[in-house]
């Protein structure tokens, strides 16, 4: 059975509601069997989502690096993801596939993101190896630029990372994990502010809708003018 993760750690951007709105959303739009999880600090006590307690001490983004402990085959969806389409083809995709998988950057570059990926065996074992290596490397975090969420961390070597995708990549090259990208695989994966604003609307394959930044689909659900296609799957 697959597990659907998300992670939250509480701040003025997230909280409960987006859990509760992103675990609807999955329920709406899949037909197999699954579990779904919310790892945080603090239990989101909500019905239908499993609560997996994690370091209160890791800030911002950097609490994504919990998700490593987790066995396959998982799929991670980020908070400000929203669900519009059939999500069974991606659950199916990531449970054969028996390797990692990540975003290629929404921006349009080259870059592997996390805002969604999965892993299912033998891989699964070399992420939990992953999870271990964080927290023996693990030396500090430094103050971030505009807020706690966004600090940095730095390693044993004295090496800063800017954020928990920085750290991951470098990991997936040194070790050698092989990491498959999602947009190549699967249809129906768009970034709201690249895609969707820019089409004028959601595309008849869309799956995922990625906000990936400002804004976020809080900000759009408070605008006079919701746009109709959040109202149906953003709730």
């Amino acid at each position: 059975m697959t597990t659907i993760a998300c992670v939250l750690n509480p701040s003025p951007d997230f909280d409960r509601d987006y859990v509760e709105r992103l675990r609807a959303g999955v329920q709406r739009n899949i037909s197999t069997r699954y579990n779904f999880v919310c790892l945080s600090p603090f239990d989101p006590g909500l019905a239908g989502v499993r609560w997996i307690k994690i370091n209160p001490r890791l800030p911002g983004w950097w609490a994504k690096i919990e998700l490593l402990a987790l066995p396959g085959p998982m799929l991670y969806l980020d908070l400000d993801t929203v669900v519009v389409g059939d999500l069974d083809p991606l659950v199916a995709h990531i449970a054969e596939s028996k390797q990692a998988w990540m975003l290629r950057d929404l921006g349009g570059g080259r870059k592997l993101e996390c805002g969604v990926m999965g892993w299912s065996f033998p891989e699964s074992e070399r992420f939990q190896k992953l999870h271990w290596r964080f927290f023996n490397e693990l030396r500090e975090f430094l103050p971030g630029v505009g807020s706690r969420e966004q600090a940095a961390m730095r390693d044993y070597d004295d090496r800063v990372w800017a954020n928990d995708e920085d750290w991951l990549r470098a990991q997936i090259g040194k070790y050698g994990i092989p990491v498959g990208v999602l947009q190549e695989q699967v249809a129906g994966i768009y970034s709201y502010k690249l895609d969707v604003e820019r089409l004028g609307g959601v595309p008849d394959d869309a799956v995922l809708i990625c906000f990936h930044g400002i804004p976020r689909p809080r900000d759009l659900a408070g605008e006079k003018k919701v746009p109709q296609w959040l109202k149906e799957n953003w709730r």
